[in-house]
């Protein structure tokens, strides 16, 4: 009494072996072992361009502020920043009424908040070299000192992948995208 299975369709059958599967799972480890650092890299590189735009934003922002309204214009550093350098945890571009006209920005000078720009990256820093934690702009656009200011922006990689700021006395700035990162 032995039962046979007579075949329903003459279709052919369809599906992949598990050798087939398992020759694509291998592929897709060794694309994604290549992808994986490189993606990373991207992504780093995206975060430094995006902090220096964020930066670059916020200093066209104060200096068209200062000119456009006649009256000065600063860019502050969180007081609650572990040292005096570091900008990388925001900064805020405001309105300054020098009271006393010594071109110093003194308590109680500072006025309206125009923008906030949040912290970078976890990963990035951006550090004032010459120790300041505020830029201010007089109302013709340039700078209250006479000494140009710099900023470092980095990532934890070492090499030129940095990005340095070099604020003149004019009030302009100079991107160095080749910055090589202590």
């Amino acid at each position: 009494m032995g039962y046979t299975m007579k075949r329903v369709s003459n279709l052919p059958q369809r599906g992949f072996t598990l050798i087939e599967l398992m020759l694509v799972v291998i592929l897709l480890a060794i694309v994604m072992a290549f992808g994986i650092p490189s993606f990373t890299t991207f992504i780093r590189n995206n975060n430094l361009v995006a902090g220096a735009n964020e930066f670059a934003t916020a200093l066209s922002l104060a200096r068209t502020t200062a000119i456009k309204e006649g009256a000065g214009a600063v860019i502050q550093a969180p007081t609650t920043s572990p040292s005096t350098n570091e900008w990388g945890q925001g900064y805020t571009v405001s309105l300054w009424t020098d009271a006393d006209n010594d071109n110093v920005v003194d308590g109680g000078e500072v006025g309206t908040a125009i923008r906030t720009f949040k912290a970078l990256d976890a990963a990035a820093t951006l550090d004032s070299t010459t120790g300041v934690r505020t830029i201010a702009f007089i109302h013709t656009g340039q700078l209250t000192g006479t000494a140009a200011l710099v900023f470092d922006l980095c990532d934890s990689r070492t090499g030129e992948t940095g990005r340095q700021f070099t604020v003149n006395a004019v009030g302009s700035f100079d991107l160095d995208r080749g910055y090589t990162c202590p």
